[in-house]
C-alpha cells in the first residue's frame, strides 16, 4: 500500500481564505467590517526558518455590493 505523503505549503505559495470578523477588522478597500464575512489572501512566508513559516495576509476584501 502507498500513497503521496503530505509535504505542506512550500514558500511562495499563495491561498485564500474566508474569515469572520468577531472583532471590526478594517480591510484594504477602505471598510471596516464587524460580525461578518470577509477574504484574506496569504502567501507563506519563510523568513529565517524554512521550518518554520507562516501565512501572512497580503490582501483583504469583501464581496461588496454597491
Amino acid at each position: 500500500m502507498r500513497w503521496k505523503s503530505w509535504v505542506g505549503p512550500v514558500a511562495g505559495d499563495i491561498r485564500a481564505v474566508k474569515y469572520f470578523a468577531i472583532w471590526p477588522t478594517k480591510l484594504e478597500n477602505g471598510f471596516t467590517v464587524w460580525l461578518e464575512s470577509y477574504w484574506s489572501r496569504e502567501q507563506w512566508n519563510t523568513d529565517a526558518d524554512r521550518y518554520m513559516g507562516y501565512w501572512k495576509s497580503i490582501r483583504t476584501w469583501t464581496e461588496d455590493k454597491t
